[in-house]
């Protein structure tokens, strides 16, 4: 178990760089009409569900002599919304550890095995916001994460990338 959360921390922090640098920036605009605008009610105290028809929970683990893509195919959660934002604490998201997968067969076994995730012994991990702080166009989200049936705090660290 003392392995199996460093190597989950090196092997989510290794994927580090945002793929999304390199892709030009969404152009959104709103086109409304005032009158309707005027009677839409207030989004407060709203859920937005994630599910795998919508969202993707994918994961690049590197190593010296490359680097393998993976993520999970099956989860569950849902986001709130109080006052039209995203609140900061109570966003949860629950994963099927047994839909674990890779690039690779030998090792998603391997990941799904009591040496990484453990899926048949520990078959879900959730992680619950406490806290989503915006820092410009960024934001630090800090919350619970229950992995292997154990819960730790999951507080962000500065990183390079």
């Amino acid at each position: 178990m003392r392995l199996a959360l460093p190597v989950l921390s090196i092997v989510l922090l290794l994927g580090c760089g945002n793929p999304a640098d390199n892709v030009p920036k969404a152009a959104v605009s709103s086109e409304t009409n005032a009158d309707e605008s005027a009677s839409a009610p207030a989004a407060t105290d709203q859920l937005f569900a994630i599910t795998p028809k919508e969202s993707r929970i994918d994961f690049i683990g590197s190593k010296v002599t490359g680097s393998h893509a993976g993520g999970f195919t099956n989860f569950t959660g849902q986001l709130r919304v109080d006052g039209g934002k995203l609140a900061g604490a109570g966003n949860r998201l629950v994963i099927d550890m047994d839909s674990t997968w890779s690039d690779n067969a030998k090792l998603t076994a391997h990941l799904k095995s009591p040496d990484f995730f453990n899926a048949p012994q520990h078959p879900k991990a959730e992680f619950v916001t406490t806290t989503i702080e915006e820092k410009g166009t960024n934001h630090i989200v800090t919350g619970n994460l229950t992995l292997h049936g154990i819960q730790t705090d999951f507080l962000p660290r500065a990183h390079p990338g």
